[in-house]
């Protein structure tokens, strides 16, 4: 039987080059979205870093098979999610590069000195005083009373906080694409600091230049003190995470939702002073951290926008090809 004629909804062609994509192509583009390829790409490549540079790593048995875990993980999660249509999946689905973030910034520390044993502070504490003329940690440290210290620590905790807090948001009003490229945006920012970890070691102020800091705080910033010395590791500094995912968030809250982005804008603000207060980052670090920010914010956008197109593309060729039996 002969294709009957068929109009698309959209004027536009099927493809750059006018054909339809494959069967298992179009599998492949419905279950792996781009953050689901962008997670497992980096599980990969941890998995391989784990077995090539395993002299460097402690247990790297055990770390090559947690990360193979998650990557095994995330494949079987997408396609149950696609295979079998429901709240509770589609909510894991929608939710878990989000909720494993922690275990994720804890496991990169494994690859802290992988592959170089020598580390950039000293390079960094110099660049530092050299832009502003002084250590901004002896700065901010000046006549700093103990409720600006407690208000410094509570806004370095607020990190994780306000990564939730906007993903709810725009997911909760159902802007799905925006809350689709702000978290492909957060996870392509941190994620990104994480290998950049591997291959620019810093172990941060508090480590190196300012490691017999004493936080002059009360009740608060010794309980944050506390928590943060038990879960933080040495390393980790150069690009900061906070400045990059920060940058990412304010943006696409400008971007989607302006009136709640002032309250982001600010919490912005204090949780980057709190990170050269505290001695957690250079300044350069955060520099850094904006630069590779940007990159996340253009890349999320990209990736989600050139998705979309493909995955309508796609769905287009099954309706033609419906029609033409």
């Amino acid at each position: 039987m002969g294709c009957m004629p068929f109009r698309f909804a959209s004027n536009r062609r099927l493809t750059t080059s006018g054909k339809c994509f494959p069967g298992i192509s179009g599998k492949f583009i419905k279950i792996f979205r781009p953050v689901d390829w962008f997670i497992a790409g980096y599980e990969f490549l941890m998995v391989l870093s784990a077995l090539v540079f395993h002299h460097n790593i402690s247990a790297y048995q055990v770390v090559a098979l947690r990360h193979t875990a998650a990557l095994a993980a995330i494949i079987i999660l997408r396609y149950l999610t696609v295979r079998f249509p429901g709240r509770i999946l589609a909510i894991a689905s929608d939710w878990y590069p989000i909720a494993t973030l922690p275990v994720t910034y804890h496991w990169a520390g494994d690859f802290i000195h992988a592959i170089f044993a020598w580390n950039l502070d000293g390079l960094l504490n110099q660049f530092d005083v050299w832009l502003i003329g002084d250590d901004p940690v002896r700065i901010l440290q000046r006549g700093a009373s103990v409720r600006f210290t407690d208000l410094m620590q509570l806004s370095y905790c607020s990190f994780f906080v306000m990564i939730f807090s906007s993903s709810l948001i725009l997911y909760l009003k159902k802007l799905l694409r925006a809350f689709a490229n702000l978290r492909l945006g957060i996870i392509a920012a941190l994620y990104g600091t994480y290998l950049w970890f591997m291959l620019l070691p810093a172990h941060s102020p508090r480590f190196e230049v300012w490691r017999y800091l004493k936080l002059n705080g009360g009740w608060v910033t010794h309980q944050i003190s506390a928590f943060i010395s038990g879960t933080a590791y040495c390393g980790g500094a150069f690009p900061s995470g906070h400045a990059a995912g920060s940058l990412v968030i304010c943006i696409f809250m400008v971007r989607y939702i302006k009136w709640w982005s002032l309250p982001f804008i600010i919490t912005t603000v204090l949780l980057l002073l709190s990170t050269l207060f505290g001695a957690y980052h250079y300044l350069v670090d955060i520099l850094a951290g904006f630069i590779h920010g940007g990159f996340a914010i253009l890349l999320a956008v990209w990736w989600n926008r050139t998705w979309d197109a493909k995955k309508q593309n796609a769905v287009e060729c099954l309706n033609l090809k419906t029609i033409c039996k």
